[in-house]
């Protein structure tokens, strides 16, 4: 007879089946297994790739968290394992599992998850750990790191020492096969790096099937005086899948003050350039937006950067006409409240210039300094 490890079924627990016993009767709860399906659509982004498990190494290796950086190159983390020894003969641990962007210390993304160590052999338990699609997402070509922590452990093997492709320089190692190294990142042990190892362990991903569209920004902003013209910015596309990526570009909605070039191109494994002018020169104050989209035969299409335009004037030209005028003169009038007492028409809430609510004799006097009269344009700084 066998005891398999179980998870009741609540509103966490696997909703598309169920367990049965040997009998065919249903259970209500789930056996705690994993299933992967054999397909194209995962890829193998770290693995030992010579016979054997390894090297476990004695002196300074023992310890309760190690960790592995890679770098991505599917859309998604589908599993991890690694072999690793408890004190003890204590193949049993259990581990706590944690993924983060950047390295040791950067932001976790996704689940906590626990899981317990299968047998191997001398002591030596198989640690693995899977995650749903889209449960941790990647982006190609950056920096993830795998950690995992020995959790609950018994109180005579408060740790564990992990399998490593290759021998520690310096270590007493007992091997398991020939050595092999990881180019794409480096072991942890406690947050502190070690640059010349990498764990035995092996790290799936979920791949990308076609193109995929990466921008490197994700949204443009100014804010623009009056009359003034904005210098043009510039983003990059490129195909973080694989096959030919066909784009197009325009604008949500189309508008007369911004110009794209070019609006249309290709990319496999190039970065393109793509220049965002602007014409704000003639634009009357206010907050002007739209979209950039960026759509093509990708499984990511489309995406988009948002604009924005915030074009200003001197806060006493109250019309944005550009000048200090008697008209702007009749407005600070018409919202004068005395000292102390707070504007509370919505038609005066620009009309304070200092910095109380109030408008009085001191935000006259900033007034005063910008006073340009007609059709002549304020100085942009005399409002401080």
């Amino acid at each position: 007879n066998i005891q398999p490890f179980k998870r009741d079924k609540d509103g966490s627990s696997y909703a598309n089946g169920r367990a049965y016993d040997a009998n065919g009767n249903a259970q209500n709860f789930d056996l705690n297994i994993t299933v992967f399906s054999d397909n194209d659509e995962t890829l193998v982004t770290m693995n030992k790739r010579t016979q054997g498990l390894g090297y476990m190494c004695d002196e300074g290796f023992f310890g309760t968290r190690w960790g592995q950086t890679f770098t991505a190159k599917g859309k998604g983390l589908a599993g991890a394992d690694v072999f690793a020894a408890g004190a003890a003969g204590h193949w049993d641990l259990k581990f706590l599992w944690r993924v983060r962007q950047g390295g040791p210390t950067g932001p976790q993304i996704g689940p906590d998850k626990i899981t317990a160590g299968a047998f191997y052999g001398s002591g030596v338990g198989l640690h693995g750990v899977s995650y749903s699609p889209d449960e941790v997402p990647l982006i190609t070509n950056q920096t993830y790191f795998v950690e995992f922590n020995v959790y609950d452990p018994p109180p005579d093997s408060n740790g564990f020492n992990p399998f490593f492709m290759k021998h520690p320089s310096g270590a007493s190692c007992s091997s398991e096969g020939d050595p092999d190294q990881y180019d794409g990142g480096i072991a942890y042990r406690d947050n502190v790096a070690r640059p010349d190892d990498d764990l035995s362990m092996t790290i799936l991903e979920y791949a990308i099937m076609g193109p995929e569209i990466t921008l490197n920004k994700d949204s443009l902003a100014h804010s623009v005086f009056l009359g003034d013209s904005q210098d043009s910015d510039t983003f990059t596309i490129s195909n973080s899948g694989n096959e030919t990526l066909n784009y197009t570009i325009g604008e949500v909605p189309s508008v007369s003050w911004l110009n794209i070039t070019p609006t249309s191109g290709s990319a496999t494994t190039e970065t393109d350039t793509i220049t965002v002018n602007y014409s704000t020169a003639s634009l009357p104050v206010g907050h002007y937006t739209t979209v950039i989209r960026v759509s093509g035969n990708a499984t990511n299409s489309p995406q988009d950067i948002a604009v924005t335009i915030d074009v200003h004037s001197v806060k006493p030209d109250y019309d944005g006409d550009t000048d200090v005028d008697q008209d702007d003169f009749g407005h600070l009038q018409e919202c004068f409240t005395g000292p102390g007492v707070t504007v509370t028409d919505p038609n005066c809430a620009n009309a304070p210039l200092d910095a109380d609510e109030d408008v009085d004799i001191e935000d006259y006097a900033v007034f005063q300094n910008c006073i340009s009269g007609k059709d002549v344009k304020a100085d942009r700084n005399c409002a401080g």
